[in-house]
């Protein structure tokens, strides 16, 4: 099995060069790309045209490939592989419904983007019903219907890219009464093969997010095995289950064991991603290669729980 890490809360802090010599050097060989920092997602902003502006993905392919030269030249020098990467989000605003649009054309643009990139696997939120909008369950539903399916065409076309829908909480709460997309096991594992039929080939499958998994109670040992499989990649790390805390294993609550069982039940042989970002942030600066080096171990102990007969 590969051991990846997330790249978000490090290179902020370290730059390119630094950060992915660090990744390497803990001991990891592959990488969580956090391109999902092309967009500011907390905010929209608008042009003298009402265009929506400020994404590197609003431009043709050869300026996106020239503005991330610099950083995939990095991960090649340090022998890392990218093994997933994370797209901006959210991808619809209850306030500004047009964003949708804007968004599906920046997705088909990172498929396109990572298909020329060597990134095989590519995390898309879909959208998760919050209190107080007004939208019903079934608009909920529309919206991922439009979402996903105008993905269809460029996967169609870009035939080494998988898009991974992710279990999410509950809008972004802590709301359990509310089911966040892909928060169901069943309705989750019917909408991936039904996009796959679609597609005509396996282009969608599940991010597991051990976090968010814990946070909405869900039983891994009845969430894992129904969606089997279709799970492709995983976004590894703990928490308190009150708070989407993204610490390292054994730092929170998390029953471990109970996970690794549960994967190795459906046999499975993916990369070991951990986005355990906040993890990287408390330490100081000294301490994060350590910190990286104890989360690479963490995954080796993981490795073995779950590839044992």
């Amino acid at each position: 099995m590969v051991l990846s890490v997330q790249t978000g809360g490090i290179i902020e802090r370290f730059g390119v060069e630094r950060t992915y010599k660090l990744i390497a050097d803990a001991g990891f060989t592959a990488v969580d790309w956090n391109i999902d920092h092309a967009w500011a997602h907390r905010g929209a902003e608008f042009d003298e045209n009402g265009n929506f502006t400020g994404c590197i993905f609003d431009h043709p392919m050869e300026q996106i490939l020239a503005f991330y030269r610099s950083e995939l030249d990095a991960i090649e020098k340090n022998g890392l592989a990218i093994g997933q990467c994370h797209a901006p989000f959210p991808a619809y605003k209850p306030d500004c419904p047009e964003f949708l649009d804007y968004a599906i054309g920046v997705y088909q643009k990172i498929i396109g983007f990572c298909g020329a990139a060597g990134c095989p696997y590519i995390v898309i939120h879909g959208y998760s019903r919050r209190v107080g909008t007004g939208l019903l369950p079934k608009d909920v539903d529309a919206i991922n219907e439009k979402l996903f399916s105008s993905l269809l065409p460029v996967l169609r076309q870009t035939k080494n890219v998988t898009v991974c829908m992710e279990n999410l909480q509950a809008g972004g709460t802590m709301d359990r009464r509310i089911s966040g997309h892909c928060h169901e096991a069943g309705p989750a594992a019917d909408f991936i093969d039904e996009m796959n039929r679609r597609a005509g080939r396996e282009a969608f499958g599940l991010c597991l997010d051990t976090g968010h998994l814990f946070l909405m109670h869900k039983d891994p040992y009845d969430y894992i095995p129904k969606l089997g499989g279709r799970i492709r990649i995983l976004h590894i790390h703990d928490n308190d289950g009150i708070k989407d805390q993204h610490l390292a294993p054994y730092a929170g609550l998390i029953p471990w064991e109970d996970y690794c069982e549960a994967l190795r039940g459906i046999g499975y042989r993916g990369t070991l991603n951990f986005e355990t970002f906040a993890q990287v942030r408390k330490a100081p600066d000294a301490l994060v290669p350590e910190t990286l080096r104890h989360i690479r171990a963490i995954g080796e102990y993981f490795v073995a729980k779950i590839e044992c007969k």
